[in-house]
């Protein structure tokens, strides 16, 4: 303590107090305000899922998100600051990360926040990163609408795969992470571009011309 400083430890509470200094019983100062932070909790973050290594932002859903000054994947930062909408919601793009290079195909990461309230992960749950699909190979290339087609490749993982010729979402049945067989759609002519799309992003294009 010095005549123009005192330090103290603060007590718990909530909400706003006025902080005034007091010497031998006799107030001596203008109260001034001090504010509790309550320690911040996270309900989810949406979407939960998407590409490894080009993510897009997602939002952080809670309260007490205010003062968030930080956003952490697998403990580290995100790239950028995070974007604070309001108490309950602020907006992070996770950090690049090396794909798996293999089953399964995607891999957990552990998400969290920090607060003036102090910090917190997001319990019982985690961002999902997911390699990009590739198609290396397709059979028959080229045929009618209704035609099955033999897809071959990698990461062809998630329950929010699909399979378009351009612009045109086909039927497909999956047979495993790295084929399945797609239905060529009606009303689609000449060389098209058919690509596999999942979380981790859209494939290649590969030509399938309709005969």
């Amino acid at each position: 303590m010095t005549d123009t400083e005192v330090q103290c430890i603060v007590p718990g509470g909530c909400g706003v107090a006025p902080v005034t200094a007091v010497l031998d019983t006799v107030v001596t100062s203008t109260p001034r305000n001090f504010y509790y932070i309550a320690s911040p909790v996270l309900f989810d973050i949406e979407p939960a899922e998407g590409e490894a290594l080009a993510p897009s932002p997602i939002s952080f859903n809670g309260n007490f998100l205010l003062t968030t000054n930080q956003v952490l994947f697998n403990g580290i930062p995100s790239t950028a600051p995070p974007v604070v909408v309001n108490d309950n919601q602020v907006l992070a793009t996770p950090v690049s990360i090396d794909p798996v290079g293999g089953s399964p195909w995607s891999q957990p990461v552990v998400v969290g926040v920090r607060t003036a309230g102090g910090s917190t992960s997001l319990f019982n749950g985690f961002y999902l990163a997911y390699d990009r699909p590739a198609v290396s190979a397709i059979s028959p290339t080229s045929g009618p609408a209704g035609v099955e087609v033999i897809v071959t490749g990698t990461a062809f993982v998630s329950n929010s795969i699909n399979v378009t010729f351009d612009s045109h979402v086909a039927e497909f049945s999956p047979v495993s992470d790295t084929q399945l067989v797609a239905l060529s759609p009606t009303g689609v002519t000449g060389t098209v571009d058919l690509v596999v799309h999942t979380p981790g992003g859209a494939s290649e294009p590969v030509p399938f011309t309709f005969t």
